[in-house]
């Protein structure tokens, strides 16, 4: 009676678990769709246009005669937002500074070398 009682609690157990971790999985997938887009409740769909907080990729242009201007207008402006709301100026200007700053430090380590290294060969030749 015992392994009975025992395959009953399991029979009953298993299908629970199983349930639960599906559940889990679910959740977890819907999560991280918010992660994409917040402002959706069930899932994947494309961000408002106001809202761009990424680059979005490029979306189907109307047709119109001059396709490569309907094309390259709102994917330039999609692109120049998506910039301007990720890189402000001063980001850029403080990434131009930090490559000048470094590039003018490899520089000075260069002379120093260069300038040891021929205090070095006259001192061998004077002697």
């Amino acid at each position: 009676m015992a392994e009975y009682m025992s395959l009953i609690i399991l029979w009953l157990v298993i299908p629970s678990l199983y349930i639960q971790t599906k559940r889990d999985h679910s959740l977890r997938k819907l999560q991280q769709r918010h992660a994409i887009f917040p402002h959706s409740q069930d899932g994947p769909r494309r961000p408002c246009r106001s809202n761009l907080t990424y680059y979005s990729p490029p979306r189907p242009y109307r047709r119109s005669h001059n396709r490569t201007q309907a094309k390259n207008s709102g994917e330039f402006r999609r692109y120049a937002k998506f910039i301007l709301r990720h890189v402000s100026v001063r980001v850029v200007v403080d990434r131009l500074w930090n490559a000048r700053v470094k590039a003018v430090k490899e520089q000075k380590k260069v002379e120093e070398e260069v300038r040891l290294l021929t205090v070095r060969s006259t001192k061998h030749y004077m002697q």
